[in-house]
Order: structure tokens, then sequence, then C-alpha cells
């Protein structure tokens, strides 16, 4: 018996001494393959660049992977529960292996099909998601081995698990539990609620398949299975556990990421950047701080918003956007709207025209009222509320101080640029109506014809050539030869009238085109282009002596900069 023991013994370490020397030769030969550990933190992260106002909101988010850290401490205790429960609920246990799912693996990788599935640990995860390549060989899954004893060793359990949900891809873009949350509830993950943030430790495994927006239904059986696991762990109480299971897998819809809306400038500053560094701007978590204000953003917005509206409205109703009893094709158009969330605007279908109003009810089925004091703008004269809407008509609406507006795209378009004149900082920008309908920024790419606004150019080119405030220009029809053929140049003021002799001043003050001209004429149009090239308003436009009326197009950004300069003492700003 006693040499028994002794053979099982020798055996025992014979075989122990073989597999230290097997694993220390494997190791030795993976080494040099390996990577370095020390790669494996948050610097490996490819954050995006972000854009922030003055004051520190943010605006503009730009990179391929939408990501936003978030700390240990931070992390809410049910999204941390529901990735332990559907991942690795021994985690805060193990040394970064567990061997009954290291032997599952290494079954499976001897199998037939290779080595397909298997999660490992959420320490191997971290590993593998960030230093090792995705191929389903053996030798991959013992680098993984020794990479995850070797984590193991320089972070402690904390650093690893904020490592893990702050890489974790969880689709559409979103790379961490922070980026998820805003992605799918429009929300910070500490605002998320037990089933919300039992969804987003379902996208773990796979997010191609599982997924809200492609298979709810899938997305929801895997919800309630880590709900199921979390119950049985006791993370949750009995009542927790059926309260969560019975919400519906509700989206956010039109999410707007940004507190503030300055796209068309975070766009601006993103060209910039990327011209001034090169693409490493999108990864390496660069955050860049604007001039603007988000206050004088925000009014900004309100007022482009407002006055554009209230001048389209001038111009009459035009009708809803579509009808659902009349167009069959109603749905199709429905789905193409892209309704900037910015906006607030809901699409509503019109369930009842009645004298006092009308009857509506929106996609998300809340019923409401437009009254008919809300659609004067539309009922003015003789038209009436029968003709003007119909039952089933698709429309805009909008609650504005406790009461339902209808609303309508405007036909006209613009943009706003407020300025610091003495050193050039942009405090708002607005470059359209809604960023979402158009790109196009109206502030610096649109040209237009400045009309008057161009004729104080003309009187300070005037002034640097002589002219003073009260000098006497006359104010009397003016005409000018086009050329043969072509009918003779008569500007006129607004209003049609003639004043005679006038000082400058007086000219300027009453925007008198005709003075304008004669100026522009005595003085010869080479030295007002020169002060409007000076000041960057023009670069090349013809010698026409319509220019001096604002004929010729220009940015508003230059425009407006070549203003600054008259508050400015006469120096340009940039």
């Amino acid at each position: 018996m006693i040499k028994i023991i002794k053979l099982l013994f020798w055996l025992g370490m014979f075989f122990t001494s073989l597999a230290i020397i097997a694993t220390l030769t494997v190791y030795l030969y993976l080494k040099p393959s390996l990577p370095e550990i020390s790669l494996v933190d948050q610097s490996q992260l490819q954050i995006p660049l972000k854009i922030y106002t003055n004051d520190g909101v943010l605006i503009g988010e730009f990179g391929e992977k939408k990501r936003r850290p978030i700390s240990y401490e931070d992390i809410p205790e049910n999204l941390k529960n529901a990735f332990l429960a559907a991942e690795d609920d021994g985690f805060f246990k193990h040394q970064g292996i567990s061997y009954t799912g290291l032997v599952r693996s290494l079954i499976r990788c001897i199998g037939p099909n290779g080595c397909f599935g298997g999660g490992g640990t959420i320490t191997m995860q971290v590993v593998r998601g960030y230093v090792l390549t995705r191929d389903q060989t053996i030798i991959r899954k013992i680098k993984e081995i020794f990479l995850a004893y070797q984590l193991e060793s320089i972070a402690n359990k904390n650093e690893i698990f904020e490592l893990y949900v702050n890489s974790i891809f969880l689709g559409n873009r979103s790379y961490g539990i922070e980026s998820a949350a805003d992605t799918y509830f429009g929300k910070s993950s500490d605002e998320l609620s037990l089933s919300e943030s039992a969804l987003i430790a379902s996208l773990a495994q796979l997010p191609s398949r599982v997924n809200p927006i492609k298979a709810p239904e899938r997305t929801k059986s895997r919800r309630n299975w880590i709900l199921g696991r979390m119950l049985k762990l006791k993370y949750i109480s009995n009542e927790d556990y059926l309260a969560a299971i019975s919400d519906p897998v509700s989206i956010a819809k039109n999410i707007q990421s940004y507190e503030l809306d300055a796209r068309h400038l975070a766009e601006l500053i993103r060209q910039e950047v990327i011209g001034r560094y090169g693409l490493k701007a999108y990864t390496e978590g660069w955050q860049v701080y604007a001039t603007i204000d988000s206050e004088l953003q925000k009014e900004a917005i309100d007022s482009i918003s407002y006055r554009l509206s209230e001048y389209d409205k001038r111009h009459g109703w035009r009708g809803p956007v579509t009808n659902k009893l009349k167009d069959k094709n109603w749905k199709k158009k429905i789905e193409k709207i892209k309704l900037d969330p910015t906006l607030n605007w809901k699409i509503a279908e019109i369930l009842e025209v009645q004298e006092t109003g009308l009857s509506f009810k929106t996609l998300k089925g809340i019923n409401e009222k437009i009254y008919l004091k809300n659609l004067n703008w539309i009922l003015s004269g003789k038209k009436n509320i029968f003709e003007e809407f119909k039952l089933g008509d698709i429309i805009y609406v909008k609650k504005e101080k406790g009461a339902w507006k209808l609303k309508q795209f405007p036909n006209v378009n613009g943009g706003i640029i407020v300025l610091n004149p003495f050193n050039g900082d942009v405090k708002a920008l607005v470059g359209g109506f809604s960023y979402k309908s158009s790109e196009f920024n109206r502030v610096t790419q649109a040209q237009r014809q400045p009309g008057s606004a161009f004729k104080p150019i003309v009187s300070a080119a005037a002034l640097e050539n002589g002219y003073s405030p009260n000098s006497i220009v006359l104010d009397a029809p003016f005409v000018e030869s086009q050329g043969i053929g072509l009918k003779d140049w008569k500007p006129e003021n607004y209003g049609k009238k003639f004043y005679g002799p006038t000082t400058l001043r007086k000219g300027v003050e009453y925007s008198r085109n005709l003075m304008t001209v004669r100026i522009a004429k005595t003085l010869g149009l080479n030295k007002i282009l020169k002060l409007s090239n000076d000041l960057d308003i023009y670069e090349d436009i013809p010698e026409l002596l319509s220019v001096s009326l604002g004929s010729a197009e220009t940015s508003l950004i230059n425009l407006t900069t070549a203003y600054a300069s008259f508050v400015n003492g006469g120096i340009k700003i940039n």
C-alpha cells in the first residue's frame, strides 16, 4: 500500500513538473509574440473628437467609434450586475480564468467545428478586445490565458471591469455603456431603468443579432434571460424582476445627442482640426473648445426659428404633408421624413375638423387639439377651416407655452453669426433652420447680395479719400450708359424720391442709393473695391457701379467681419 502511495506521489510530481515545464515552454515560445500588457489601459480607447462651447457644453462628436468613457465608481449597480449576470458572475472571485469555462472552450477547440463561441471571463474579453486578433485558434486561446493572468497581476478588478464596460462594442457605432445608453435611450447610464440596463447587457455577445433596432423580440428574450439570472444571483428581488420583464423594448427615436444645437459650427471646427492635424484627431480623444457661448447660441437658434417661421406664415398655408385616406403611399412618405429633434415637432393625423379647431393624434398615440385662435394665420379673410383641413391630413405640430400649434417648413432660410468685434470670437452661429434637413451653412457657404449693407463700405472709402461727414453729395436722378443696344441704368431711392444736396452723414443714415452711386462714380470703383478686398468682403468682382449698391455676392461671415472693423478702430479681425 505504501509503495502504491509512493508511486502515485512520484507520478503526481512527475506530471506536475511536466505540466509546469510544458507551461513554461509554451509561455517562453509565445512570449515574443505577446503584446505588451501595458497597452491595456484607457489610452487604448479610440475616443472620438469632441467639441464643446466655451462654457463646456458638448456640441459635436466625430469619429468612427462613438465612445464616452465612465469611471468604475460611476457605473450604476443595476448595469454592473446585469453584465456580471450575463457574462461572468464569478469575476470578482477568480484570477482571470474560469476553469470550467476553459475546459468547455478547449473541448470545442479540438472538436470538428473549431474554437467557435466561448466568451471567456471578463478579463479574457478585455485582453481579447484590446490586444489580440479575432482568430479562433487554440494558440490564441492560450495567449488569452497568459495575458489574462498578467493583466490580473498589474490591475485590480475595478480597473479591469472599467476597461471592459468602456471598450465593449454594443452595436450602432456605440462602444461602452455610456455611449450605448445615449444611443438606444437618449439617457446617461445613471438614468437607466433595470430593464434598460439588462437590455444593454444583452447586446454584449452578438450586437449584430441581438439588437433592439433590428431584432426587438430576440433582444427582449435575451434581456429577460439576463433578468432571470440577476434574480437567481439575488441581485434583484422577485418584484423587480416581474416589473422589469413586463417592460416593452422601447428605444428612443430621433435622439438629440447634444445639450445644445451648434452642428453647423461643430462641422466647421471638425474640418479645421482634421485639416491641421489629420485623421488621428478622430481617435485620440481630443477635446476642442469653441468660442461660442451656449446661452447666446440658444438665443440665436430661437431667433432664427421664430423669424423664419413668422415670415413663412405671412405667405400662407401650403397644405398638409399628405392625406392618410387619399394617398395609398402615405406611410412611405412619413418614413422618409427626418425631423430634426431640435425642433421638437411631432407628426400627427387629423382626426376631426371642428368649428373650434382641429383634433389630432400623434404617431405615438397622443390625442390633442389645436384651437381656432392658433390657426388665425391660416384662416384670415374668408378662408374656412373645413375647406383648408380634411380628415386624415398628416401635419406637423408642436406644443408651445402649453398650447399645440400647426407647423410647416419655411420656404425661406437664413443664418446668424454673432461675434466679438475686438478679438474675432464667434459667440453664436446658426447655419440654417434645420441642420438635419440641410447641412448647407448659410453663414459661411451661401453667397448672397448684401444690398444696402454694402453702402457703409462705400462711405468708409469716401472718408479715406477726402470726404467728411459734412461733405455735400447730390441726391438727384442718375443715368449710366451700359453700352450699345442696352438700356441705360437708372438707379432709384426707396420711395422713388430725390432730396437734392445732402450731407454724407444723412446719406448714410437714410441709406440713399443715388448718393452712394454718385460717390462711387466720383471716387472710382477701384478705391472702393480695394477697401472691400482689404476687408475680405469680395475677392473678385466686376467693375460695375451697381456693386456700390451691393449687387455682388459675398458671405454673411465676411460681411459681419468687415462691419466689426468699424467698431474695432478700423482694425480687421479674423
